[in-house]
C-alpha cells in the first residue's frame, strides 16, 4: 500500500487524528494489497496487468486507468468476477485495509472502475454492477439489491453496467432503506447517464460499460454525494457514514451470462482522503502546520 499523502508530505507517517481517519491509497499492484476481500462463492478477485490478461482463455487489453496513484505500477489492478459458473447471485467486497480501517468525519472515497461485457452479440444474463460503500461493518458481503432487508450496515449503492434494469440502474441506500435510485429511462435532470457515459449499448441512454468510470463518494456534513465521471448522481442525507469503506462487484441474478469470459470488472486507484477541514486538523496534529502567534 502506497500512502498518497505520505508521498506528498515527504514520507511522513499519517495516522488517525481528530475526524480525519486514516488516509489510504491502494494501487492494487499485487496480491499484497492493503485490503480485505470478502467474497461469496463463485466469485474471484485476481491481481492482473490489465494491459495483457486473459479470462477463460479470451485475451483482453485495457488502457491505463484515469487516476494513477503516484508510485503505483501502470496497468496493474484487481480483476473481479461474479457468478460465472454456479447460477447463484454472488458478490465480492474489497475493503480498505488488510485490517479494515475505520473512517470518520468528512472524507472522500475514490476509485476507477471498468466493467466489461460483449456487444457482438449482446449477451443474455449480462446485467452486473459495481458496488461502493461507506460506514460499513465489513461483515457479510453487500450484494446491493439482495441486501435490502438483509441487515446491511452503512451507506452503500451500485451502478449497473449496461442499464439493464430500466429503473434502479444506480441506487443509494442507508442500511436496509433505499434513499434514491435512478434508471436510464428517466429524462431531464433525473437522468445523468448521458452526461457521465459514452456508450449507448442498445438503450435509450448511455451506459457505463466498456469505459473507465471515475467513482467518487463524498461524505460531508451528514450528506453523501455520489459522482460518476464527475457527474452528480445522488446527494442524500445519511447518519451511517462512520465505518469501513469498500468497493465491489456483483451479479445480482441467478442466471449465468452466456458469455462469462466477457463479464467482469477491473478496479484501480482506491483512495480515501479527508476533506480539507479534516486534513488541516490532521496536519496540525502531526506538527506539519505552524501555530499562529
Amino acid at each position: 500500500m502506497k500512502n498518497f499523502l505520505g508521498i506528498l508530505l515527504g514520507g511522513a507517517l499519517l495516522t488517525s487524528a481528530a475526524n480525519a481517519g486514516t488516509v489510504f491509497a491502494e494501487p492494487f499492484d499485487s496480491a499484497a494489497a492493503d485490503v480485505t476481500i470478502n467474497a461469496q462463492s463463485d466469485t474471484l478477485a485476481t491481481f492482473v496487468d490489465y494491459s495483457n490478461f486473459s479470462v477463460f482463455g479470451t485475451a483482453f487489453s485495457i488502457p491505463e486507468a484515469p487516476r494513477p496513484i503516484p508510485g503505483g505500477a501502470a496497468t496493474r489492478g484487481v480483476l473481479a468476477q461474479a457468478n460465472f459458473s454456479a447460477g447463484v447471485a454472488a458478490g465480492l467486497n474489497i475493503v480498505a485495509g488488510a485490517t479494515p480501517i475505520n473512517f470518520t468525519g468528512d472524507y472522500t472515497v475514490s476509485f476507477d472502475a471498468y466493467m466489461n461485457l460483449s456487444t457482438d452479440p449482446f449477451p443474455a444474463g449480462s446485467t452486473e454492477q459495481l458496488l461502493w460503500g461507506v460506514g460499513t461493518d465489513s461483515a457479510d458481503p453487500i450484494e446491493a439489491r439482495n441486501n435490502r432487508g438483509g441487515g446491511a450496515a452503512g451507506t452503500w449503492g451500485w451502478l449497473a453496467n449496461e442499464n439493464g434494469y430500466g429503473t434502479e440502474d444506480a441506487a443509494i441506500n442507508e442500511g436496509d432503506v433505499e434513499l434514491a435510485d435512478l434508471g436510464d429511462t428517466q429524462t431531464g435532470e433525473g437522468a445523468p447517464f448521458d452526461a457521465a457515459f459514452d456508450n449507448l449499448l442498445g438503450g435509450p441512454h448511455a451506459a457505463p460499460a466498456l469505459q473507465w468510470v471515475r467513482v467518487d463518494i463524498e461524505v460531508a456534513g451528514g450528506i453523501v454525494n455520489v459522482l460518476f465521471n464527475d457527474v452528480l448522481f445522488f446527494s442524500e442525507a445519511s447518519a451511517s457514514t462512520d465505518g469501513f469503506a469498500l468497493l465491489g462487484y456483483e451479479d445480482p441474478f441467478s442466471s449465468v451470462s452466456d458469455q462469462p469470459d466477457h463479464q467482469w470488472a477491473l478496479f484501480d486507484n482506491f483512495t480515501v482522503v479527508p476533506e480539507p477541514t479534516s486534513l488541516s486538523l490532521l496536519l496540525v496534529s502531526l506538527g506539519l502546520l505552524g501555530r499562529r502567534r
